[in-house]
């Protein structure tokens, strides 16, 4: 079994090497080998490289969205919380969220504006629609949820996002308007917004 996991480490860190960093080959190597679902997290680290890879990745330029009901203007109190992600490279845009303790999410956009102010739509991510219809299919739980796009449709968002112009923002059945919403960050949001 021994041997095994180390075949799949090796094939893990040769699925990794879009990923250019041999720390954190060596790091999920450390977690295999201490860890009872080891084997289990390289597979799925094995998965999760590849699927970047056959879509262009790695994504160098990554923003960061914290969604929270208190972010939605005019503020709101809600249990559903979560992570809006923009990632892109030369040729691919990953646009995707995770929500959590959802409840009736109708759809969810990046929108154009500043913190306190609303905007419009610039990018779809989900619609969750019923089949054959053209009204919501409200989604609830935990879920993720993702668009791919091609870089060179979205010159323009690179800019927007530095300039903090930009937001996540998921609705839903009760708040229409939005359930949840965060400005995008270049890196972790300030201490501030996680609270």
């Amino acid at each position: 079994a021994m041997c095994w996991g180390f075949c799949v480490l090796l094939f893990t860190a040769h699925t990794l090497n879009c990923l250019q960093s041999e720390n954190f080959v060596l790091q999920v190597a450390i977690m295999a080998l201490s860890s009872k679902m080891g084997l289990m997290a390289l597979l799925l680290v094995a998965a999760v490289a590849s699927a970047s890879a056959a879509h262009g990745g790695p994504y160098p330029y990554k923003y960061y969205a914290y969604l929270k009901g208190k972010f939605e203007v005019p503020s709101l109190v809600t249990k559903t919380w979560g992570f809006g992600y923009v990632e892109w490279n030369d040729t691919d845009i990953l646009v995707s969220a995770e929500l959590h303790n959802a409840e009736g999410i109708t759809a969810m956009h990046v929108h154009n504006g500043t913190m306190g102010v609303n905007g419009p739509v610039v990018i779809p991510v989900a619609g969750f629609m019923m089949p054959g219809t053209d009204r919501p299919q409200p989604v609830s739980g935990h879920f993720q949820t993702y668009v791919l796009l091609k870089t060179a449709d979205y010159m323009w968002l690179p800019e927007l996002l530095s300039s903090g112009m930009a937001y996540f923002n998921a609705h839903s059945v009760a708040n229409p308007g939005g359930e949840v919403r965060g400005q995008f960050y270049v890196s972790m949001m300030p201490e501030d917004d996680m609270m």
